[in-house]
């Protein structure tokens, strides 16, 4: 039979370690993009929550009447839908610890709040990268240039994509993206990898070899163990670096239709930065794409900032501006957008970005993360197989959505 800790039984855990501060501010510190979008708590109800994008208005215009009236048509939209996800995390806190700290109240407190600090922490982290994953989550897909799958090792296509891996962390493979309105694409039921090695050029390793997983491909995606057809997506996923195709299905929309459904691409060639940049405000400019900010890895802010020479910084972080974020002032097209550095986006690429157009939205219980607590109990749940009690966190919503996507626009600097 289930048990509970009794030593701690605190309704209000997480906000009595926090105090005041949220613990979605975690979030906001790790990731300018994080800062500058809205959370809404709004979510529930119906399982599918749809975003509709308009890609014609329809209406008739003409100087001639009866030619208004006859090419007249209702308004073309296209409907994204985005199913619940959930985002865990799991704490053991061990027994003899705590049998350890009976009679030292603080002892046993400043240890809670180190692990719980902690767990928070590794949560908001893992959100933080998330909202820079490709489409459904993945981490990266193989491509044949970059896997030879009798191997244990390979070097992602985009080798900044390799910061993504972790070590000790269990990986699964599928031939799809997980968009899919009835995703089944996984391989070898689940079957994963453990990733043991990450090394400075880029060399992700695994513990066994690749084509271990029955079905393997050199065009499979990439996944965390248990992601696939769960995770949210990240921007490159809404705007991806590669121009989708009628074969592809995101979130049950062909987006080869129109521009407007997956953002614009913008590949000129060799170049400075700068100069790129520039260009592709403007190429964007003419089509109704306005974005204020512009996310780039550290490595290619570092680049446009000494073609720069002098440079001014300004505040950004609309959301929460008290973090202090910093962007670099960019004058293009007559107006003024703020470069940031951001460390999970594709180094070699930069996403031009309208933050308005943009929602992590969450279920209405609020705060997230939050400690598991729908029982009532209100205590740790005791580990059935161990000496310790689990602290559980969860957010659940559908996660990053993108209400229009072609307000927003990915930059190749290759």
């Amino acid at each position: 039979m289930t048990t509970y800790a009794s030593a701690t039984s605190n309704p209000n855990l997480l906000k009595t370690i926090y105090g005041k501060e949220s613990l979605t501010r975690v979030t906001r510190e790790l990731s300018v993009f994080a800062s500058d979008i809205e959370w809404e708590y709004d979510d529930g109800g119906d399982d599918l929550r749809p975003t509709v994008v308009d890609i014609s208005p329809g209406g008739g215009v003409s100087p001639t009447f009866s030619v208004a009236q006859s090419t007249a048509n209702t308004t073309t939209q296209r409907k994204f839908v985005y199913p619940l996800k959930n985002l865990y995390g799991v704490k053991f806190l061990d027994g003899e610890m705590i049998d350890r700290t009976i009679g030292d109240d603080m002892a046993y407190g400043k240890i809670v709040d180190h692990e719980m600090r902690a767990l928070v922490q590794t949560w908001n982290e893992a959100l933080s990268a998330s909202l820079w994953s490709r489409a459904g989550g993945s981490v990266c897909q193989f491509t044949s240039a970059s896997v030879t799958i009798t191997n244990a090792y390979f070097t992602p296509a985009i080798t900044s994509d390799s910061q993504l891996f972790e070590i000790g962390r269990q990986y699964e493979f599928a031939t799809d993206d997980g968009t899919a309105t009835s995703p089944a694409g996984v391989l070898d039921g689940g079957a994963t990898l453990t990733c043991t090695g990450v090394d400075s050029a880029g060399k992700v390793t695994f513990g066994a070899a690749i084509n271990t997983i029955a079905g393997m491909t050199n065009a499979c995606y990439i996944f965390p163990a248990g992601s696939y057809g769960k995770s949210g997506t990240g921007v490159p996923g809404f705007i991806p670096i590669t121009a989708p195709s009628s074969s592809e299905s995101f979130l049950g929309v062909d987006r080869s239709e129109h521009w407007r459904l997956g953002g614009l691409r913008y590949a000129p060639g060799v170049g400075l930065k700068t100069d790129i940049l520039r260009d592709a405000l403007a190429y964007a400019g003419v089509r109704g794409c306005k974005p204020t900010r512009i996310y780039m890895n550290d490595v290619d802010c570092a680049d446009v900032a000494g073609e720069l020479g002098s440079y001014t910084t300004i505040p950004v972080g609309t959301q929460d501006v008290t973090i202090g974020h910093k962007g670099i002032a960019f004058m293009a097209g007559g107006k003024s957008v703020a470069l940031v550095a951001e460390s999970w986006v594709p180094k070699g690429y930069c996403w031009a970005l309208t933050p308005e157009t943009w929602k992590l939205t969450w279920t209405k219980r609020g705060e997230v993360p939050r400690l598991i607590d729908d029982d009532g109990v209100k205590k740790f749940l005791r580990a059935p197989t161990a000496d310790a009690f689990e602290a559980r966190l969860v957010g659940r919503g559908r996660m990053l959505r993108c209400l229009a996507p072609g307000k927003n626009m990915v930059v190749s600097f290759a």
